[in-house]
């Protein structure tokens, strides 16, 4: 005769191996279909080609990063219109640097002379290497030259060191006159044969040319030194190629 205690016990264990066997039937199928999504599905009808179609769930964490990814990228690249800004940045710097090297080197010193220079009876001579601007045709039986204006030294080599420019007057011309810097359109209508005058430092200066000179304005011509006019600059001379004699 079956007891009421072990029939109680047979009743747990049949309700618990039920539990257990519907717990693993549940966990199989959830299992088969997550990987029935990667599977290919087949598709067609009765008489026609079984077809074949890989469904493929969308990966929204993979989609985000590219996405991210892609903003990242538009932010690192600079658009084309920055670009562009730049550029014309450049190109303005480019031609203030070559405005500002065309520009003649003056001294901090630097003044207009306005001083009465007149060229009555002026004249020039060239004695024991300088040359000699006095008033008067000829020297006077004793060798005086009578009143010497300016005494300009005679050289043929450059120096190594330049000078800037003290004054707006920057040579004499043959007659006597006063050779001003900007006065470059009076005198370029001469050729590179022409004599026009002598700078302050004692070398000759010719018409226009165009020759390549330095930023003096110059070049070594046959062992000498000489300034060159051009059209290419507003000025005769962009600084002194050695040390010039001061005007009085």
């Amino acid at each position: 005769m079956i007891r009421t205690r072990d029939f109680f016990l047979f009743l747990i264990c049949v309700a618990f191996l039920i539990v257990a066997i519907g717990f693993q039937v549940t966990q199989s199928r959830t299992a088969f279909l997550d990987m029935s999504q990667g599977m290919p599905q087949f598709r067609g009808g009765e008489g026609e080609p079984i077809s074949a179609e890989l469904v493929i769930v969308e990966d929204t964490r993979g989609a985000r990063i590219a996405r991210l990814r892609e903003m990242v990228g538009a932010i690192a690249t600079p658009p084309v219109s920055e670009i562009v800004v730049s550029e014309e940045v450049a190109t303005s710097t480019t031609t203030a640097e070559q405005t500002t090297s065309s520009k003649a080197v003056l001294c901090p010193q630097y003044q207009t002379y306005a001083r009465p220079w007149s060229t009555t009876g002026l004249t020039s001579v060239e004695r024991e290497g300088v040359r000699i601007f006095h008033e008067g045709t000829q020297a006077l039986a004793d060798g005086e030259l009578g009143v010497i204006r300016i005494i300009l030294p005679v050289r043929q080599f450059a120096s190594v060191n330049t000078s800037c420019i003290p004054s707006d007057v920057i040579g004499i011309a043959l007659d006597g006159s006063l050779i001003r810097n900007n006065e470059q359109g009076l005198y370029g209508v001469f050729g590179e044969n022409t004599h026009i005058g002598f700078a302050l430092d004692g070398f000759p200066i010719y018409g226009a040319s165009t020759a390549v000179t330095d930023s003096c304005g110059g070049t070594t011509v046959a062992t000498e030194y000489h300034y060159y006019l051009s059209l290419d600059r507003e000025f005769i001379l962009g600084c002194f190629a050695a040390a010039p004699t001061l005007l009085p």
